[in-house]
């Protein structure tokens, strides 16, 4: 019978929010998780609405970077899009510390939900400090968390509780125990099944607690069972899933269903102590993972079951070899195929990396298949979450160990209870279709509004020039813009009466702030590292790197530093280097400032003079320039260019000596080179906002087509963004490195024509 208890709004309020609120979701694919500095990231990105319902037009502008343990930006850029897909890469300064970093990427738009649900993963960089070695963990100190099915049991009823096993350190391990009542007797054992998880099964009496035993007799206590609410129980059988309901406390509630799109009533049910149960065809439902609950008449969550429905018709991707020889510097050969289950050939767009053999545990625990479908909807992060989407498993075991996962984590997406307590979100950010600059016009200290001015807005680059006559306005918004980095942009003010100056002020680049890895629930920080470095074979070139941190053949080959910048990007201002280099310094034409060191000030609402007192945080995050040891302003050198500069050296730390509490720039200038100082004008404001990308390519030598070089020690083998399948079929070529580290290990991340997410993971070795 259709379900009436449910109210209305709920149901309408969800829909609105899947066709206007919906989430997007971002995935990166990058060619492996451990660099050195110096060292480039290579990566290509996917952007997709979380809701098929959703009727706003995709992100066009994607921003991706490297953050410290500090959770500060060190390098940040910005992507357009190209096709369907953002292909670009990071560039790690050379002067990072050997540590793990975390690579970031998101949209504006996924800045209107909490910082966590972006895209976040970790790396591993090697750097000129020598590690650490990683804190020891003990078995034998453990912890157990507990997770009834739907949220609560009752005693009296049959009950399912997963459970999750950690270590001290928060990592997963295998655990077998014992299920006792508080009188001492045993009922059955216990033990895990995947990843630290296991379920225990059980009917709880009335009166009576209930632990769980290690070997050594410790005792870890079940919650206690609840008096009031419902319960709610699934099992899936030949293609039909079975819910069993059951409610407390009089009157009547509904059971729902909800996917990524749509929440939709199932039927009534009656709060009555009696149990009720109802078979749905997996028809339908959507792929993906779904949602049981049931809610009173309120709307309020009494009970609730994750689980997650296989897409029968997901695209299959195979890797064949078709020419690979253990020679150096030989032409390999292999060929995609994408595929329907029934054998149908799909056509599609996928990316590809080749990594050599030594790097081949330090790939990315994710794929665009497992992370679209399953990472991005639950709460935290999922221990190698590729597991369960990995065709060498057998789908018996993955399937068990995911309903598993759907009990023990929580979907983030679409909440409910905001829904339906019609709390509104706050929306920030709009979907970035194009570019756009932000700013005001200001009269010093004063809260008078400007007027009678003329705005010129400037891209000397593009030889674009945009004059307004303005008669009273304050703030400005220029749209419909299209720049690439390091876009140099000017905005002046004409000339005033005598006495009257007015400050152009631009509101800096709208991106996310300061964000520390925060590991999946019952895991700390350290569960989440890829394999430690005692794991690597001895004299294995990626442990020589970190032991000995030289150079040569033999070890991963730091990279450029800031003296080979100077060449480099010889005819970048300081400004342009700075602003691709460290994106946490922002200038504003006069100063430049740290923005994570930065506070935000307050000012009087009203000041008779256009010049108010100084606040006391007016150098907060301000950054120092040291010009030949001696302190300058920084508008008299923000265009000196770096082939005049002799050295150059950048801390995001204050000078013990000269301050600077957002950090200093120390640079001394080539002899007889001629600096230009600018008279500094208030009314003309010189900015570089974050410009897309220009696209970068991976140098990939082919050898069979006549190309030489020196000895090629290439870690990432072959970096290939865009792969095109046509009639099921693509075509990847690459010729070996001079180093002969096989197996190679080869990631595919794709998406079929029709949208559905592919991936391929596999090692291969020569013929």
């Amino acid at each position: 019978m259709p379900a009436q208890a449910a109210p209305d709004s709920l149901l309408l309020r969800f829909e609105a929010y899947s066709a206007w609120r919906s989430p997007e979701k971002v995935y990166l694919h990058y060619d492996r998780s451990c660099y050195t500095a110096g060292e480039t990231i290579w990566f290509r990105g996917w952007v997709k609405d979380a809701s098929v319902l959703s009727l706003l037009p995709p992100s066009n502008f994607l921003y991706a970077e490297l953050l410290d343990e500090r959770g500060e930006v060190t390098v940040r850029v910005k992507i357009k899009r190209t096709g369907d897909a953002f292909p670009g890469c990071l560039e790690i300064p050379d002067h990072l510390e050997t540590g793990f970093y975390t690579i970031r990427a998101y949209t504006l738009w996924q800045l209107n939900s909490p910082e966590d649900y972006l895209f976040n993963d970790r790396i591993r960089i090697i750097g000129g400090k020598k590690r650490e070695d990683a804190p020891k963990s003990s078995s034998s100190d453990i912890a157990i968390s507990f997770w009834p099915e739907s949220g609560r049991y009752f005693a009296g009823q049959g009950s399912v509780i997963g459970f999750k096993v950690v270590d001290n350190l928060g990592r997963s391990v295998d655990f077998s125990g014992f299920l006792v009542d508080d009188e001492g007797e045993t009922l059955e054992q216990v033990q895990t099944v995947h990843d630290g998880m296991g379920a225990v099964s059980f009917l709880p009496e009335k009166g009576k607690t209930y632990s769980i035993t290690d070997a050594s007799g410790k005792k870890y206590p079940l919650p206690k069972p609840s008096k009031e609410g419902a319960l709610l129980q699934l099992h899936f059988r030949q293609g039909r899933y079975f819910i069993s309901t059951l409610g407390y406390g009089g009157g009547a509630a509904s059971l729902l269903v909800r996917d990524a799109a749509q929440l939709r009533p199932v039927s009534n049910i009656g709060l009555d102590g009696k149990v009720t149960t109802f078979v749905i065809e997996k028809s339908f439902l959507r792929p993906g993972i779904n949602h049981f609950l049931i809610v009173d008449s309120r709307g309020r969550i009494m009970a609730e079951r994750l689980f997650f429905v296989r897409d029968d018709d997901s695209p299959i991707c195979k890797l064949e070899m078709t020419t690979f020889l253990p020679t150096p510097r030989a032409l390999t050969e292999a060929v995609v195929s994408l595929n329907k289950p029934d054998g149908t050939p799909l056509d599609g767009n996928c990316s590809v990396s080749v990594v050599r053999g030594a790097l081949k545990n330090w790939q990315q625990s994710d794929g665009i298949a497992s992370y679209m479908g399953l990472s991005s909807e639950l709460k935290g992060n999922i221990n190698k979450p590729y597991y369960y989407f990995d065709p060498e498993i057998p789908k018996k075991e993955r399937d068990a160990a995911l309903d598993l996962l759907m009990i023990i984590q929580g979907w983030r997406f679409y909440d409910l209870e905001k829904i339906a307590g019609r709390e509104d979100f706050k929306i920030r950010h709009r979907r970035e279709l194009a570019q756009e600059i932000r700013g005001s016009i200001s009269r010093g200290r004063s809260s008078k509004i400007p007027e009678n001015y003329s705005f010129t807005f400037m891209i000397p680059q593009q030889k674009m020039m945009h004059y307004l006559k303005v008669e009273r306005g304050r703030y400005f918004i220029i749209d419909s813009l299209d720049f690439h980095e390091n876009t140099e942009m000017l905005i002046n003010i004409g000339k005033l009466p005598r006495g009257k100056r007015y400050f152009p002020n631009w509101d800096g680049d709208p991106v996310a702030g300061p964000y520390v890895y925060k590991p999946a629930p019952g895991f700390s920080s350290e569960s989440r590292l890829s394999p430690s470095m005692s794991d690597l074979a001895s004299g294995d070139t990626l442990q020589a790197a970190v032991i000995t941190a030289s150079y040569g053949d033999d070890v991963l080959v730091f990279g450029r530093s800031y003296r080979e910048d100077l060449t480099t990007y010889k005819d970048w201002t300081l400004i342009e280097y700075l602003n691709v280099k460290k994106p946490m310094f922002e200038y504003d034409g006069d100063n430049m400032f740290n923005r994570n060191k930065r506070r935000s000030t307050s000012y009087s609402e009203d000041f008779d003079s256009d010049f108010g007192a100084e606040e006391e945080d007016e150098d907060r995050g301000k950054v120092k320039l040291l010009v030949e040891g001696n302190e300058e302003a920084w508008w008299s050198y923000d265009r000196v260019r770096l082939e005049d500069l002799r050295t150059l050296s950048i801390s995001t730390q204050a000078d013990p000596i000269y301050g600077g509490d957002g950090g200093v720039v120390y640079i001394t200038m080539k002899p007889g080179s001629i600096q230009r100082h600018y008279e500094n004008d208030p009314s003309l404001l010189y900015f570089v906002p974050l410009g897309y990308q220009v696209p970068r390519f991976f140098e990939s030598p082919r050898y069979d087509r006549g190309e030489d070089g020196g000895y090629d020690t290439r870690n990432t083998v072959l970096w290939a963004p865009e792969v095109v399948i046509e009639g099921g079929r693509g075509v990847i070529e690459f010729c070996n490195s001079d180093r002969p580290d096989f197996p190679y290990v080869i990631r595919i991340e794709g998406m079929s024509a029709d949208g559905r997410p592919f991936s391929r993971h596999c090692i291969v070795n020569p013929e």
